[in-house]
């Protein structure tokens, strides 16, 4: 994985989507969507995209987030961002 400094964080080339964690293109098994999101640091991706409009995307991300610093501890937990936006009505 190719990695760019922004502000002096080191970013994945590459983010992680998470719109299809939203539920409204299907059920979403959220332990499963949290075990993927695992797969997806272990290939060197350490940005995940969500949005106001992601309905649930935050949660479930969030939700990954505390579980992988209580396994992987902060230093870890750190390098890995998550990237919001608002979309107005």
């Amino acid at each position: 994985m190719e990695y760019f400094d922004f502000s002096g964080h080191q970013l994945s080339r590459v983010f992680k989507g998470n719109w299809q964690l939203a539920g409204g293109h299907g059920e979403v098994d959220i332990h499963k969507a949290i075990d993927d999101l695992f797969v997806f640091v272990d290939h060197g991706i350490t940005v995940f995209d969500v949005g106001d409009i992601y309905t649930g995307a935050e949660e479930i991300v969030g939700a990954f987030l505390k579980r992988y610093k209580s396994i992987h501890g902060k230093t870890k937990f750190e390098k890995l961002r998550v990237h919001t936006k608002f979309v107005p009505d």
